[in-house]
């Protein structure tokens, strides 16, 4: 049975060496939004068990004090991507990253000439596969850094080779709908507690399940040595 490992919305991996050459490491890039304190050994919460983070808390190193560049989601993705302050991308606020517009033109449109993001780099200087799964930058559905009018499946990201997103997918509808099926005489709130049965319908599920697929997958295949 197919289980979560952990809120994954983000995973870039695959390099595209031969067996031959093992230098290049594998890397699984996982990010979380909104992520708190309720997080085993984070010394807030004792009642919290969250064993798979806890394994990787373990296995690496644990930073108590990070600081993020901005308090507010696209500037602050944006600095992670590119190492860049909003200073320098100009980007303040959410709606300063046009969705619209491929990761190229906003940037531009912000007078921002020269930047490059992690994944950019892994994919144009170290000939990596780079696949973004789920939310990625504050734009979900849009693609963003993704080129959608070029056929040419290797140059259509500034970032990515491949994109998946699960945003609003049908499979989540039953899930963005449980709140309103319950009236305890409360406004409807969003983010309600669902029941167990909704698990495998969550947007972390999803990308989660999509991302052990794609790394066996690609872990199979002859000549593929790095996922």
């Amino acid at each position: 049975m197919k289980q979560p490992l952990l809120c994954v919305f983000m995973i870039f991996c695959a390099s595209l060496v031969s067996h031959a050459q093992t230098t290049q490491p594998n890397i699984i890039l996982i990010t979380m939004d909104d992520c708190n304190d309720y997080i085993e050994g984070l010394d807030g919460h004792p009642q919290i068990s969250t064993p798979n983070i806890k394994y990787l808390m373990q296995k690496g190193a644990l930073f108590y004090n990070a600081y993020a560049n901005s308090p507010k989601c696209a500037p602050s993705r944006v600095s992670f991507y590119t190492g860049k302050q909003p200073n320098y991308t100009n980007v303040y606020h959410n709606f300063d990253i046009n969705c619209n517009l491929t990761l190229e033109q906003s940037m531009a449109f912000n007078g921002v000439e020269t930047y490059y993001t992690i994944p950019m780099v892994l994919k144009d200087s170290s000939g990596y596969f780079t696949y973004s799964i789920s939310k990625n930058m504050h734009c979900h559905n849009n693609l963003h850094g993704y080129d959608m009018d070029t056929e040419d499946e290797c140059a259509k990201g500034a970032s990515w080779n491949k994109v998946t997103v699960f945003d609003h997918a049908a499979e989540q509808i039953d899930v963005l709908n449980y709140a309103s099926t319950i009236d305890e005489g409360l406004p409807e709130y969003h983010f309600a507690a669902i029941p167990d049965s909704l698990e495998t319908k969550l947007q972390d599920y999803l990308s989660t399940d999509s991302a052990i697929s794609f790394i066996e997958q690609v872990a199979a295949e002859i000549g593929r040595a790095h996922v």
